[in-house]
């Protein structure tokens, strides 16, 4: 049974692990899902945290769980091509998880030569530092135009708002669509669509943690949690560092 409806929305790794015990039986990869009838897809967006990112692709593999994450190469927030990024990148890939890019299309208006420019820079920067092809991405913030786009494959990539895996139909939609954006499953929660066919659930790990936190206090986490990766960066490349007030 669902947890209680007081626990919903509490962002807590208990609460995700209740999730992933509904559907366990019934993922499956992006790669695996055009033709079938019943499939839930499981994807992460990463925009802010990878070391959010590490702890809940820990979380699933404790539950026995492989999922997609999808990261961005152009983020202000974290670095993926550093060593802590790499390092967070190939445990999370150890773990069996598949990684994909999370595209930002930084001002692009349309498709056309210039978002295939960028589309191919960000997959080869990706690339380089998985040192592996990548075969899959999602967009940062789909405009229309980019929904529009109802391909499965873009630029030879799986799309994850490709038409086998979302559906932008008016309800009711062959294929559901949970998401947590800003802390809130404004398109349902994953404990109310288990009778639906086909759906797809999107979280951003940045949300979740192992303590109960309200929005405010999740993002002093998540910022400290970035302190702490330039405080090691600091000891490992400067030698007065930590230092001693004067």
């Amino acid at each position: 049974m669902p947890p209680p409806i007081q626990d919903r929305e509490s962002f807590h790794y208990d609460e995700y692990r209740e999730i992933l015990a509904l559907y366990a039986g019934r993922l499956v990869d992006f790669a695996d899902a055009p033709g079938r009838l019943d499939f839930v897809l499981l994807r992460h967006d990463v925009e802010f945290s990878l070391d959010r990112a590490l702890a809940l692709a820990r979380v699933e593999a404790e539950a026995g769980v492989t999922s997609s994450f999808f990261v961005q190469v152009t983020s202000d927030a974290y670095n993926p091509a550093g060593p802590q990024g790499r390092e967070a990148l190939e445990e999370i890939r150890s773990l069996g998880h598949r990684i994909g890019l999370h595209f930002h299309r930084h001002g692009l208006e349309a498709l056309g030569p210039a978002h295939e420019r960028e589309f191919d820079l960000q997959v080869a920067i990706l690339e380089g530092i998985l040192d592996r092809a990548i075969d899959r991405f999602s967009f940062h913030r789909p405009a229309p135009w980019q929904l529009a786009l109802r391909e499965d494959s873009y630029r030879g990539r799986i799309n994850a708002y490709g038409p086998s895996f979302f559906d932008v139909s008016p309800p009711p939609r062959a294929i559901r669509y949970c998401s947590d954006s800003r802390r809130r499953w404004a398109h349902g929660h994953p404990f109310d669509v288990t009778e639906e066919a086909r759906v797809q659930i999107l979280t951003h790990p940045c949300e979740w943690s192992d303590e109960l936190r309200g929005t405010e206090g999740n993002f002093a986490a998540v910022s400290e949690l970035a302190t702490r990766r330039l405080e090691k960066t600091f000891s490992l490349e400067c030698t007065h560092y930590p230092f001693e007030a004067e």
